[in-house]
């Protein structure tokens, strides 16, 4: 089982664990492991879809929401609109789609390559092989003019909180790649959601949501929602940490619930683009290109240190033997964590705005 959620404990502890996380509603809600929207099980928690989600864990809502507070880190990086600088960079040339770009050529060839090699390492046929690079360059292309293509339709088409202003007829000229790696186009999808909700998709609404449904992760180009400190980064440095003085995860666990600190907060979440080229004009870490699902080892190594002063907080509280000094001890311990915890997220978010166009990879 994945260390991102206590799956690999006890019945009574996976128990005892979920009891915390709902004992506090609302944003005090304590959490440190992921768990799906809208499923239900012992370590699972659902996720209400009522009209209005505001579950506390529901990160990628949290995400969304926290690029709607700062448009300007999405529509107007460094004072300038997506398709001024879609054009600038040359990717919109002439009001038009440019592709002849590095991205769309040698670049995308490099990456098509490399799984051409890595299917025939893995004992597949040379047409397998083949295969997984032509659907690959097929749908990596698509999403290229795609999102491209709602910039050259609507100069805000890429902005957060935006509903695209131009008819749907007008986006049957829009073509993009989708999971089955076909090309199609995507005017229906827009024309039945104003014929349900009577309104346009809005940019980045999640799919789920009740009270605004999305379009999803593709729209209006390929999104994540990064915790901007990594979960997996947590259990391993915090929770998990192998240590001779006795103190478990449980026991590390129980201080951090108590600490109401939840690392699907907002302020621990960052909306960022999935293709490079997007990235590019954004001027944004491109979040794990090509490998959906990845973890980004590297980056969650940069957190190693400031994590293990997080460990040695908790467990210097724990490691008193007065029952009593150890309670207050620990009290005290919750709050300082939940503080440090923050700091960091703020720092790296800081980092990353800072730090503009880079790849975070795995």
């Amino acid at each position: 089982m994945s260390e991102n959620n206590p799956n690999n404990r006890s019945h009574a502890d996976q128990r005892a664990l979920v009891n915390r996380h709902e004992r506090n509603p609302g944003p005090n809600r304590p959490c440190f492991w992921k768990h799906n929207y809208g499923q239900s099980s012992d370590t699972c928690i659902r996720i209400s879809q009522s009209e209005t989600d505001t579950h506390s864990c529901h990160y990628q809502e949290n995400s969304v929401d926290k690029a709607e507070a700062h448009p300007e880190v999405y529509n107007t990086r460094k004072g300038k609109g997506n398709r001024q600088k879609a054009e600038e960079l040359g990717y919109i040339r002439g009001g038009q789609v440019n592709n002849d770009t590095e991205e769309y050529t040698s670049g995308a060839a490099q990456v098509g390559e490399q799984k051409l090699q890595s299917t025939l390492a893995q004992g597949k046929s040379m047409v397998d092989a083949l295969r997984k690079k032509l659907n690959f360059l097929n749908a990596y292309r698509g999403r290229y003019g795609k999102s491209l293509h709602w910039l050259v339709l609507d100069p805000q088409g890429w902005d957060v909180g935006y509903r695209a202003g131009v008819s749907s007829e007008k986006f049957r000229n829009v073509y993009g790649g989708n999971k089955k790696n076909r090309k199609r186009s995507f005017a229906n999808y827009f024309s039945e959601l104003v014929a349900r909700f009577g309104r346009r998709p809005k940019n980045f609404a999640i799919r789920k949501s009740v009270a605004e449904p999305g379009l999803g992760q593709w729209y209006p180009y390929e999104h994540d929602h990064h915790h901007l400190l990594p979960v997996s980064a947590f259990q391993q440095y915090v929770l998990n940490k192998q240590t001779n003085n006795g103190i478990d995860y449980m026991k590390r666990a129980a201080v951090v619930m108590k600490s109401t600190w939840n690392i699907h907060h907002q302020e621990n979440m960052m909306m960022l683009p999935r293709e490079v080229f997007v990235a590019r004009i954004l001027d944004l870490p491109a979040h794990i290109p090509w490998q959906s699902g990845a973890d980004h080892k590297g980056y969650s190594l940069t957190f190693e240190k400031r994590l293990d002063q997080v460990r040695a907080r908790i467990d210097r509280a724990l490691a008193i033997e007065n029952k009593r000094e150890r309670h207050e001890a620990v009290t005290k311990a919750a709050n300082d964590i939940k503080s440090m915890l923050e700091a960091m997220s703020r720092k790296a978010r800081q980092n990353l705005l800072d730090d503009g166009f880079f790849v975070i990879e795995s």
